[in-house]
Parts: structure tokens; C-alpha cells; sequence
């Protein structure tokens, strides 16, 4: 009997372990006025994958019900200057049954754009946690926070 406990135990661990979410991130620059004190614009794209089934929440939720998608740039360098929030991409309104309401999601993938100033000359790489939740027609899995990793795009 102590055996199927570990067992299932295991096997409840191993199901949490695994997340239906997987991040991408990719930089690229894109030219600047000549006016401006720094020499480019970088465009940082936060992408991530959903396995079909799930949904992630938006950066923009009530205050009752799943956890909001948040990143944290704290972190960032000061010679990199970010542009308010990131830009989400590929957002559905939806009826979620598990909160009782019609919430911004998204399915299948998530894209997340945050423009900053960047003085070109001095390269960064800094790391970003994500803290995000799923959730599926049966359950929601618990808040997660992923540390996603970000550097100066290659020219």
C-alpha cells in the first residue's frame, strides 16, 4: 500500500512538472530617428508556445480570478529603456467555466512585444521571470514562473 501512495505521488509530481507553456525569445533592432539620444530601437519578443487545450491569461485581468501574465524588468539595464508594457499579440475574449466569466486569453500561442531604446554601443543580457498560469476545461494549473533570458540582438 505505501508503494501506490509513492506511486501516485510521483505521478502527480511528474503531471505538475510538465508545463503545456513554452518560451521563445528573440531580439532584433530597428532603426531610430536621428533626433534621438540613443541609436537604435530593439524590439524583444517574448513567444509563447501553448499545447492545444490550454490557455494563458493576459497581461490585463480583473483583480478576481486567474493570475495575470507578468513579466519582470526589473532587472534591465539602464542603458536600455523600455517603452511602457509589453504589446500583446493574438488575444481572444473567451467564456473560462472555472472563473465564471469571459476573460482574455490566449490559445495555441501568446506574443508579447516590448520595445526599448538602446544605445547600440554597450550590449546587454539580463534575465526576465514570467510568472503565468494555465488553465484547461478541467482544471487550472498553480502560478508558474519561468526565467526567461534576454541579450543584445546580433546585427
Amino acid at each position: 500500500m505505501p508503494y501506490l501512495f509513492i506511486l501516485v505521488l510521483f505521478l502527480t509530481q511528474l503531471v505538475w512538472a510538465q508545463s503545456p507553456v513554452h518560451w521563445k525569445v528573440r531580439t532584433w533592432v530597428e532603426p531610430t530617428s536621428v533626433n534621438s539620444s540613443f541609436k537604435d530601437s530593439v524590439i524583444i519578443s517574448l513567444e509563447a508556445q501553448i499545447e492545444p487545450g490550454w490557455h494563458l491569461y493576459s497581461q490585463q485581468m480583473q483583480s478576481e480570478g486567474p493570475v495575470p501574465t507578468r513579466f519582470d524588468f526589473s532587472k534591465c539595464p539602464a542603458h536600455l529603456k523600455l517603452w511602457k508594457a509589453p504589446t500583446e499579440v493574438g488575444l481572444h475574449k473567451n467564456y473560462v467555466p472555472a472563473f465564471g466569466d469571459t476573460l482574455s486569453v490566449f490559445h495555441v500561442r501568446a506574443l508579447f512585444l516590448q520595445t526599448a531604446q538602446w544605445n547600440s554601443n554597450r550590449p546587454f543580457s539580463f534575465d526576465v521571470p514570467v510568472e503565468y498560469m494555465v488553465c484547461n476545461d478541467r482544471f487550472c494549473m498553480p502560478p508558474k514562473t519561468d526565467i526567461l533570458h534576454i541579450s543584445s540582438p546580433v546585427k
